[in-house]
Formats: structure tokens, sequence, C-alpha cells
């Protein structure tokens, strides 16, 4: 059996996409992205608690792995195409595509990535 039949169906629907960053981020110095997710994202709670706060937002640092994605994500890509990519870089790891999926399934979900195909609102 391949891999490919191995693999959820909702894995192909995740690899469609074509991912762009939907918060800010930097690159440091040592290459790697790190993500600024405001620690709020409800306008009552914006208007009331992060005037409080020191610092309404927090950043999430990615892996060597992570952050390679997130740099390859700018909406000219598919999945599949970044899938690839990663193959290429890391010829040696295993389930590159099912790990991508999964990846980018949590940052589409949790609104870090968006998918550039989708309508805009």
């Amino acid at each position: 059996m391949t891999d490919q039949l191995k693999q959820p169906a909702w894995v192909d629907g995740v690899l469609a996409t074509k991912p762009v960053p939907a918060r800010a981020f930097t690159l440091g110095e040592d290459d790697r992205v790190s993500i600024s997710v405001p620690r709020f994202d409800g306008y009552v709670l914006k208007r009331i608690l992060v005037p409080l706060l020191k610092k309404p937002d927090f950043s999430i640092r990615l892996d060597p792995f992570g952050s390679f994605v997130w740099k390859h994500c700018d909406g000219s890509k598919t999945g599949e195409e970044i899938a690839q990519l990663l193959a290429d870089q890391w010829p040696e790891e295993t389930e590159m595509r099912l790990r991508l999926a999964m990846f980018l399934r949590l940052l589409l979900g949790q609104g870090h990535l968006a998918d550039s195909r989708a309508p805009q609102k």
C-alpha cells in the first residue's frame, strides 16, 4: 500500500490550498520565524483588557521545519508544491506530505495562515 492510500481524506483538501500569512511575523537572526499572535481576538476583550496588558501579543517561534514551510507560504504555491520542496530539503524524512498537511491544517484552523484562494471578507 502506498503512503497516498494510508493518508486521511482531508489531506488532499489541505494540500490544495495556497496558504498566505494572516498574522504579523518576524524572521530571526537564526532564520527562524516568530508569529505574533494577539492574546485576545474578541472586540470587547480587546477593548477592555488589552490596554491593561504590558504585552498585548505573544509569539510562537517555529522550528526549522515550520520556518521553512512558513517562508514558502506566499500564496503562489499550493501545499503540494511546498510538500515537494520539503521532500527535496529533507530527503531522509518520511511522511513529509502528511506532516505538512497536519501543520497547515493547524495553522489554517488557528488563523495564523489563510487560503489565498478563499474569498476575502
